[in-house]
């Protein structure tokens, strides 16, 4: 069930009601939602279980498509005199002729992939960039080592760099290909594009240049808004607005379902020795009865903690994921209006000096520019909607699968009790005279 206020659908006009069969092919892989489906009572033929399967992962999706296939995996703690920190591997396949190879597997920390994120949204401001997972949750500087974080931060680097991989132009970033091929960064990093190159995240200022839409080499405020925004950016940025709280609201509330669910699942786990106490102290149908229960209680407990795990493994990332890439996509749209409301700026400029050929030249330059950033932007647009329904519905598809699984657990547990504890008909004592 939905928290208040969640329960109105975001819509936006140039959104696809349905999903495309073609994209949504459906694996029957446990690991899909975290569900660990091993062990558990009998499944009724009638059970939804049977017709539905898990979904598949996003880590999955897309393995076998595009000439460039990349994995982040074998996470590895590095302890030195001056700091300790983790790198990843980053394994590459690839059929790309500029590549001087086909298989390439490079160790890289976090920062790399950091410095990797600044030169695309550098070069390509009104792109899509896909996001990176944050440097690290305050909560102390140790538990940034704990494996749970770890493994958590490995498959958000994994999703970062397999939406790269696939993504038609900044895939082709050439700064990409060192990043993956080359054991050393180091140089690469200190001759690449000055600080801003070097350092993620310019919240409140970009550079002039637009990358591959020509350079107007203007500094551009972000949040300076257009006049006259285009409708369909205008209702982009609605939906985005719209959609980012929500999506909080979501994540936080899930977090709060799991946290409580491995709490009941803690007290479900102090019942289950003390009914076990009892039993021994019992003999005859009482003891068969608290046996029957104790077991019943574990089995409960341990589909509770599966679930709880498929949710910190699946929707809860998912609803995270989704909230990061609706910022990156607002933080393109900033920039496009940013560069419109440039153009608008000097168009004012030109009307007042008509005949200054610099201004003349330099509002050319920044038309052909808007007209690129909003082709690139256009694209992304589509791309990252499709992209995130396919996503959606896959970790959707986890959620439903590992609560069916949850209910048939321990629905199969309290069957199997039901025997016990109906009332048996005692025998009468025989007795002579």
């Amino acid at each position: 069930m939905l928290a208040p206020g969640l329960s109105e659908a975001v819509s936006h006009p140039l959104a696809q009601d349905a999903f495309s069969d073609s994209e949504d092919a459906i694996c029957d892989d446990s690991s899909a939602t975290g569900y660990d489906t091993g062990e558990r009572g009998p499944v009724s033929p009638a059970s939804l279980l049977n017709r539905f399967p898990p979904g598949g992962t996003w880590e999955d999706e897309g393995e076998d498509r595009g000439d460039l296939f990349v994995r982040v995996e074998e996470p590895e703690k590095h302890v030195t005199a001056m700091e300790t920190y983790i790198t990843y591997q980053v394994a590459t396949q690839t059929t790309r002729q500029e590549f001087r190879g086909s298989d390439f597997t490079v160790r890289r920390r976090y920062q790399d992939f950091a410095w990797l994120h600044g030169q695309l949204e550098t070069t390509h401001p009104t792109h899509i960039i896909p996001p990176l997972p944050e440097k690290q949750v305050m909560r102390g500087v140790l538990e940034r080592f704990a494996a749970a974080f770890v493994e958590s931060r490995r498959r958000a680097l994994h999703r970062f760099l397999s939406h790269l991989s696939r993504h038609p132009t900044l895939s082709f970033h050439p700064t990409l290909q060192p990043f993956l091929t080359l054991p050393d960064l180091s140089e690469q990093r200190r001759t690449s594009g000055g600080l801003l190159g070097r350092v993620l995240g310019t919240p409140n200022w970009i550079v002039g240049s637009t990358g591959s839409c020509g350079g107007v080499g203007t500094s551009q405020v972000l949040g300076t808004r257009p006049k006259n925004t285009p409708l369909e950016f205008a209702v982009n940025g609605t939906y985005l607005s719209a959609l980012a709280p929500k999506l909080t609201t979501l994540e936080r509330v899930a977090q709060r379902v799991t946290k409580e669910q491995i709490e009941l699942a803690t007290e479900l786990g102090e019942l289950v020795p003390l009914y076990a106490a009892w039993w021994n102290l019992e003999g005859g149908d009482l003891g068969v009865c608290l046996q029957g229960l104790s077991g019943g209680l574990e089995r409960c407990q341990a589909a509770l903690l599966q679930v709880a795990t498929a949710n910190q493994d699946g929707i809860i990332p998912s609803f995270h994921h989704h909230g990061l890439y609706t910022t990156a996509a607002q933080a393109a749209l900033r920039r496009r209006d940013a560069l419109q409301a440039e153009l608008e700026n000097k168009e004012e400029q030109i009307a007042a000096s008509p005949h200054n050929n610099q201004l003349v030249i330099a509002v050319e330059s920044l038309s052909d520019s808007v007209t690129c950033a909003d082709a690139s932007l256009r694209a992304d647009w589509q791309r990252w909607r499709e992209q995130q329904r396919r996503e959606s519905r896959l970790a959707l598809a986890g959620l439903a699968h590992s609560q069916l699984l949850y209910y048939q657990q321990c629905l199969s547990a309290w069957e199997s009790l039901v025997p016990l504890l109906q009332e048996r008909e005692q025998p009468e004592p025989s007795g002579e005279g």
